[in-house]
Formats: structure tokens, C-alpha cells, sequence
């Protein structure tokens, strides 16, 4: 894997761990409480999540009138990738 290729997938993977509130500070048994993650064009993380969306990780969700923004939503795919268990990704798919 070269370098660049290094740094995307980490950049992926911490878009996804941020959308469902993983990190150290919440509980494993809280992960999944949320699935959203808000950008839009110009912002660097924009094409890393279009890029998700295309290999079906993420999918692009609600859009908010009062923001350019998109919000993107991590798929049961992309909820697996990310370390969620299958119980954890049945509670995240509801999530807001």
C-alpha cells in the first residue's frame, strides 16, 4: 500500500468512527448512538466521503435548508468496516 493510499484509508476510516460517535471518550455500548457526518464542497473531508458513498459505505442523507452542506450517512457496510457489531449497526441504522 503506498502512502497516499495509507493516509486515505485512514481518513475513511476516522470519517466513518466520527459519524457513528466512535472514540475514546463514549462508551463501547454508546457507539452507533449517532450516523451523521456534515460537509460540503471545498471542505477536505467532501471528496473522502463521496468517495465512501461510491464504494456503498456511506450514502448521502438528509439535506438542511438553512446549510450548502451535505449531511452523509455510513451504510450497515460501513458500520461493519468501522468495528461495529451487528447489534450495535441494527441500533445505528436508526440513529439521527
Amino acid at each position: 500500500m503506498s502512502i497516499t493510499a495509507a493516509k486515505q484509508a485512514i481518513e475513511e476510516a476516522s470519517i466513518l468512527r466520527h459519524a457513528l460517535g466512535i472514540n475514546e471518550r463514549t462508551k463501547r455500548t454508546s457507539w452507533g448512538y449517532r450516523n451523521f457526518f456534515t460537509t460540503g464542497p471545498g471542505a477536505a473531508d467532501y471528496a473522502t466521503c463521496n468517495a465512501l458513498v461510491e464504494r456503498g459505505l456511506m450514502e448521502v442523507g438528509r439535506l438542511v435548508s438553512w446549510c450548502p452542506d451535505v449531511t452523509f450517512r455510513v451504510t450497515r457496510a460501513g458500520m461493519l468496516a468501522a468495528g461495529l457489531t451487528e447489534k450495535e449497526a441494527d441500533r445505528a441504522i436508526n440513529a439521527r
